[in-house]
């Protein structure tokens, strides 16, 4: 029963809206466009921040960032019982969402994935949310739930 509902709540949602919108006398098409447009033009607007996060990160882990940061805060983690793999993780959530996603797959890849340390590390990937978010005068740090 739970399979039908799951199936069919997409198209049952879209059929609602779509009812919705000839019961108000919407031009639907029109609307679905002009969400389109706006959609890709926020997409372009943040994509060149997208690409500093990543190239950052990249530099970042290329210099050694990740393991100096794991050496200056093992202390802190073996007193927390937390492991060093997980450091840099903790680290990157709070900056960026899609590199904490990049270095989980690239831990995931290094432990096996049935691993205590890789199902801490989805949980700190999926039960956390990113709070600095960048705006276009720059980065301000604003709190998302």
């Amino acid at each position: 029963m739970l399979d039908l509902i799951a199936n069919l709540a997409i198209p049952l949602i879209m059929l609602m809206i779509v009812v919705y919108g000839k019961y108000k006398k919407v031009d639907i098409f029109e609307s679905f466009i002009a969400g389109a447009i706006d959609g890709l033009k926020t997409a372009l607007n943040i994509l060149p921040y997208i690409i500093g996060i990543f190239i950052a990160i990249g530099i970042f882990k290329s210099g050694k960032g990740i393991e100096m940061l794991e050496f200056i805060f093992d202390p802190i983690a073996n007193l927390f019982k937390i492991p060093k793999e997980l450091i840099g993780l903790i680290m990157m959530k709070p900056i960026s969402g899609s590199g904490a996603l990049g270095m989980y797959s690239e831990l995931a890849a290094r432990v096996s994935v049935d691993s205590l340390i890789e199902k801490m590390g989805a949980t700190i990937v999926g039960a956390s949310e990113t709070v600095l978010v960048f705006h276009r005068k720059g980065m301000v740090t604003q709190w998302r739930e």
